[in-house]
């Protein structure tokens, strides 16, 4: 049974960063519809607003980015909680300098920002990239420890050192709360991040790699986010995954949903390898990252099994069926495809809002 909203500690003000992407935005909109109304959130200049148009007058919206301090320091003033979901995604050790500036340095200045203002709680969102990779069939829990292999990525590693600065903040007195989402499935911006899993099925994917991997509903994640805030769950890891699904699986039922062919040409481990060594020329020329990179390349054939149990002991927690999840995007991507895909957030379910027992004011 849920412990409702009205009986665990309700702040008065709430700081989001990452609240104009695909996670950040969902976090938003569940703080909204739930009842909180003191939220400030940090956005850069040139941040699209698409996700958040429809709420943005609901949020007083701090102009910065993570290297601001200045911008982090008055965005916390007074503030109770702290969610920090920006973070930077991309592959390839091209754009190292990139992620480790944004995703380590960043949450370094996050933290020193909530331990200055004395915040009540930080809430990370963090990934399940900063487990180990061996390169072969493995099953991961919050225990996995870390260690650098051949199959880590350049992400996966600055999100880990982005963690070891939580975790630096906790034993210097701030409290401190972990999210290790596996690859968030949702609508957003279809041209980057999983979304584009959408796009290109859309399209006409022809192929597919041979791996297995987690999948979680980005509005389970906003959920759990806001459920880890609420009540007192402590500072450990908690792994968010719905399912375990190969890549011919995942690409065959949205294939149905989307009535368009499934992918049809396995991609085994060595083709993988030729392919991110043509592409990357490509990517040289074009000044843009190749669609195949040898991160890409090498972490698909890993098979990954990640146990969420943990995670279903939160009160009040259940996952959306990714049945349910790649229905509710199939149906976005069909509505929205013939327009040029529209950005747009997933609609919640009743067991993301039935937590909540006010209103705002």
């Amino acid at each position: 049974m849920s412990q409702r909203l009205d009986s665990v500690h309700r702040p008065q003000s709430i700081f989001l960063t990452g609240g104009t992407g695909m996670v950040g935005a969902q976090i938003l909109k569940l703080l909204l519809a739930r009842g909180y109304r003191d939220i400030r959130a940090l956005r850069r200049a040139s941040s699209r607003m698409d996700l958040v148009s429809d709420v943005a007058d609901q949020v007083t919206w701090i102009e910065g980015s993570l290297m601001n301090t200045a911008a982090l320091e008055e965005g916390m003033h007074q503030a109770d909680w702290v969610i920090h979901a920006a973070a930077l995604i991309a592959h390839g050790r091209s754009r190292s300098p990139d992620l480790y500036r944004v995703n380590i340095d960043g949450t370094a200045n996050v933290v020193n920002a909530a331990l200055a203002a004395n915040v009540a709680k930080l809430l990370h969102v963090s990934s399940i990239a900063v487990f180990t990779r061996t390169g072969g069939t493995q099953h991961i829990d919050e225990t996995t420890e870390w260690q650098r292999t051949p199959y880590t990525t350049e992400y996966g590693y600055s999100k880990y050192r982005a963690e070891m600065e939580v975790w630096r903040g906790n034993a210097e007195g701030l409290s401190t709360a972990i999210i290790n989402p596996s690859i968030v499935l949702g609508a957003g911006f279809w041209e980057n991040g999983s979304s584009s899993m959408f796009r290109r099925i859309w399209e006409g994917l022809r192929v597919y790699p041979v791996g297995v991997n987690g999948y979680v509903d980005v509005r389970d994640v906003a959920c759990m986010a806001v459920l880890r805030l609420e009540h007192e769950l402590g500072p450990e890891r908690m792994i968010l995954n719905a399912a375990n699904l190969t890549f011919e699986d995942l690409f065959a039922r949205t294939s149905r949903l989307l009535d368009r062919r499934p992918p049809t040409i396995r991609l085994p481990p060595w083709a993988t390898e030729i392919a991110w060594r043509v592409m990357r020329p490509v990517g040289w020329l074009s000044g843009k990252s190749p669609a195949i990179t040898r991160e890409t390349a090498r972490t698909t054939r890993c098979l990954l099994y990640f146990d969420n149990s943990r995670s279903l002991q939160v009160p009040g927690f259940t996952y959306t069926g990714i049945d349910q999840t790649l229905t509710d995007i199939a149906s976005i991507v069909c509505r929205t495809a013939p327009g040029r895909y529209q950005p747009q957030t997933l609609p919640f379910l009743p067991h993301h809002l039935d937590h909540s027992s006010v209103s705002g004011g």
